[in-house]
């Protein structure tokens, strides 16, 4: 889209679009990702155009991912709205780790798909991990990427590399907070203020 932000991510010495679609036929799975939040103006032909493609493709279901603001530091939690009620009856089934969200609210492209899913009778989950709001939070990710794998019995996801960057990124977090020196202000000076 000509909406999308100008850049190109770099990996491995090679450019990358911030918006990819990655599919494996054999296993008739496809992901679609961004590394970038889309603008208000993008979200609802970005949600139209991927629920367009998945009828295309003939998918017969869309997983989206969302991050919900943690309100604590223990275990993360993730929940999980359905657009058919055939399907959250079937995650109930699943006896996963996930747990229905029963009242809230989602913005953002998983939201139109959660809307337009349901009026056009199509099967979508969205997934939505409790997460940290100021840093990336690997163990939010890697706890979404194992409820998939339950979800999706035909492939198998090691969530180690995910776990372990949660570790460091967390060890690096509180080196960086015991190096850390308070701010002081400054004193106004005598006069300064009336």
């Amino acid at each position: 889209s000509e909406n999308f932000p100008p850049v190109s991510f770099i990996f491995n010495n090679k450019p990358k679009y911030p918006a990819r679609i990655y599919a494996r036929e054999e296993i008739k799975i496809a992901v679609i990702l961004s590394e970038f939040v889309p603008s208000p103006l993008v979200v609802r032909p970005l949600a139209r155009k991927i629920l367009e493609w998945a009828k295309e493709n003939n998918c017969i279901q869309i997983i989206s991912l969302e991050g919900l603001v943690s309100r604590d530091d223990n275990d993360t939690r993730i929940y999980y709205v359905n657009s058919l009620d055939e399907g959250a009856e079937r995650m109930k089934e699943m006896k996963t780790d996930a747990e229905p969200l029963n009242v809230g609210m989602i913005t953002g492209v998983s939201a139109i798909l959660l809307n337009e899913c349901r009026i056009q009778n199509f099967d979508l989950v969205s997934l939505l991990g409790e997460a940290h709001e100021k840093i990336p939070d690997s163990e939010a990710a890697a706890q979404l990427v194992r409820v998939i794998d339950e979800i999706l019995p035909e492939i198998e996801i090691d969530v180690t590399p995910l776990l372990e960057d949660a570790k460091r990124l967390e060890e690096r977090m509180e080196q960086l907070k015991t190096q850390a020196t308070p701010a002081k202000m400054p004193t106004p000076q005598e006069g300064m203020y009336r």
